[in-house]
């Protein structure tokens, strides 16, 4: 991208997750992760880097934690029929 200097685009191949692995191998230290996907955050964090929700609010271990818990809960009310207003897995 011309004229960003602290911003680069990287095209990685198709598949499950791979723009999120490539992203972790890839960050350093003094880099931050922009992302509303918390299990990218995730492994940012064990990285020991930083991550910014879109709304410009710090992950930390402590919240992370409980949004994992949280996102696994809710979906697991989806799997079973539960209407939570998230999104459907077909």
């Amino acid at each position: 991208m011309p004229g960003l200097r602290f911003i680069r685009a990287l095209q990685v191949p198709d598949g499950a997750d791979t723009a999120d692995a490539e992203i972790v191998q890839c960050v350093s230290p003094g880099d931050i992760v922009v992302t509303g996907d918390i299990p990218l955050a995730a492994p940012v964090l064990e990285k020991g880097r930083l991550s910014l929700t879109p709304r410009g609010e710090w992950y930390t271990n402590v919240t992370i934690a409980q949004q994992l818990t949280m996102r696994a809960f809710m979906e697991e009310l989806r799997r079973s029929g539960v209407d939570t207003g998230g999104p459907v897995r077909v």
